[in-house]
């Protein structure tokens, strides 16, 4: 972050220089000319975008790197009202007791990670109100989208208890195709777990049963259609024991730690059966002790 008056004029410059230099390049391949430019591939375009920005910060001195970021758009006084209600809807709710949770362990909220995201400020929300459902190749389209941003876009909190998480809302998503949500879901884990991330989708009409009690069914109830995208968390054992390849990502992540005397701690003590279980049940004689990926 800029802390004087001349950084700050230093990165907004960049910033202008940057959007020159995407500006000319796309010109460049919608005028269809023949160059150096419209010739280049998406990741040599990218590669120039890069040596760009080194070239402009050694000429000017101070000014910060180009970082990614979530793609940001303007958005319209009825979704700052979908906002306004969706914040409260995960304060009230998802923050809120419910005895229908049943867990058998800690508070018995709706999710408990919601609380230390918001504080941290690490809950991000887009809206993308031109969606109404009528095709579901679309909506996952853009949701995978948002896979690259989210997992390169710097955590304000990088805690591992307060993991980042990010609300893709679609506000007038018709009532008739809630159920694409439900789809995209589907489509969309795999990939997702692959990545490190996990997805859930959330609607008026979802019918997501809760992890520790089947027979409650309001777990994942929004006001509002969205999907959630948020990062792995030891805890999500739960979640990828039951399929061969989302348990192999879980175990190249967090694996280490259930290898380690008291790796995951008294209070995640519970997790160590359920681990065991599915590692018994999908990993080959000799997997344990691998190389795991988690930091």
């Amino acid at each position: 972050m800029a802390k004087s008056a001349g950084q700050l004029s230093a990165a907004i410059r960049a910033e202008v220089k940057r959007g020159e230099v995407r500006r000319f390049y796309v010109k460049q391949i919608e005028s269809a000319h023949v160059n150096e430019f419209s010739k280049m591939s998406d990741e040599e375009s990218e590669r120039f975008i890069r040596e760009t920005d080194a070239l402009i910060r050694s000429m000017e001195p101070g000014i910060p790197p180009a970082v990614p970021h979530m793609p940001r758009s303007p958005i319209s006084p009825e979704e700052i009202a979908v906002g306004a209600q969706l914040l409260t809807w995960a304060q009230t709710y998802l923050m809120a007791e419910e005895e229908r949770i049943k867990r058998p362990y800690g508070p018995q909220t709706v999710c408990p990670f919601v609380e230390t995201s918001l504080r941290n400020n690490a809950l991000s929300m887009v809206f993308h109100s031109d969606i109404t459902g009528e095709e579901v190749d679309p909506i996952a389209a853009l949701v995978n989208s948002y896979i690259n941003p989210f997992t390169n876009e710097r955590d304000p909190a990088p805690a591992a208890n307060s993991p980042k998480a990010l609300l893709i809302i679609f506000p007038r998503l018709a009532a008739a195709y809630y159920h694409s949500l439900d789809l995209v879901q589907e489509r969309l884990k795999d990939m997702m777990v692959e990545n490190g991330l996990m997805i859930g989708q959330f609607h008026p009409q979802c019918r997501t049963p809760a992890i520790h009690n089947f027979s409650w069914r309001g777990v994942s109830v929004a006001p509002y259609p969205l999907i959630a995208m948020r990062h792995m968390v030891v805890h999500d054992i739960l979640f990828l024991r039951s399929r061969r390849n989302w348990f192999a990502h879980y175990h190249r992540r967090f694996g280490g730690r259930y290898e380690r005397p008291n790796g995951l701690g008294a209070r995640n003590a519970h997790l160590v059966p359920i681990y065991n279980e599915a590692r018994d049940n999908f990993l080959e004689p000799g997997a344990i002790g691998r190389e795991h990926t988690e930091r």
